[in-house]
């Protein structure tokens, strides 16, 4: 059994508690599959997305509050050191205008969600407003992938006999996966290069 099925078979036996707990530590790996199960009528797409946005809020709140001293004890160590240091010399060029509406923006870029929140905890912004900003980018983002994993197991399921084959289903959510993660590299690097243009 691949992680894909393993994935399946967890959500469709214990729904929204494993939906909760899967949000808070893997995000869109189940949240997706979450929403592609949607379509069947097992749970509702509105479901989903109240319970993901508490996961997505959970986990986000902790990387808030555990951030900046995870970062010190990361500064031990050199290899590490460097890599936070440049990732968060390219926040600061991005942010530099308006961090929050970064925060919004980063929620749609491959692998700077974290550190965006990191960086902002250690700028000591206050937690309400943290909150309010990421809550809005959360829902945004939510509602973008929620709506197109429900659509494309929707489409999946309108054709004859594939709702018994699980294999099949695995197949399309990870096709939906890879399409999720393209749209938010090319989205990373649409903002790289607008970012470079600004630099010059």
């Amino acid at each position: 059994m691949g992680i894909e099925d393993s994935i399946i078979a967890l959500l469709t036996q214990y729904k929204l508690p494993m939906l909760y707990l899967g949000a808070i530590l893997f995000g869109e790996t189940v949240i997706i599959p979450a929403s592609f199960l949607s379509s069947s009528g097992f749970i509702s797409p509105f479901s989903v997305l109240w319970v993901s946005l508490l996961g997505t809020m959970s986990a986000d709140s902790l990387w808030f509050f555990a951030g900046d001293k995870l970062l010190k004890c990361c500064e031990k160590y050199k290899w590490c050191k460097n890599r936070h240091k440049r990732v968060l010399h390219v926040i600061e060029r991005l942010t530099s205008k308006n961090p929050f509406h970064y925060l919004i923006l980063s929620k749609f870029l491959y692998g700077t969600r974290i550190a965006t929140i990191i960086y902002l905890a250690m700028r000591k912004v206050k937690f309400a407003k943290f909150l309010s900003f990421n809550s809005l980018g959360s829902v945004i983002w939510l509602i973008i992938i929620i709506g197109f994993s429900w659509a494309a197991g929707n489409s999946t399921r309108s054709i004859t006999g594939i709702t018994e084959r699980i294999d099949i289903m695995a197949l399309v959510l990870v096709l939906v996966f890879l399409s999720v993660k393209l749209g938010e590299l090319f989205i990373c690097k649409v903002v790289q290069r607008k970012n470079k243009k600004i630099a010059k």
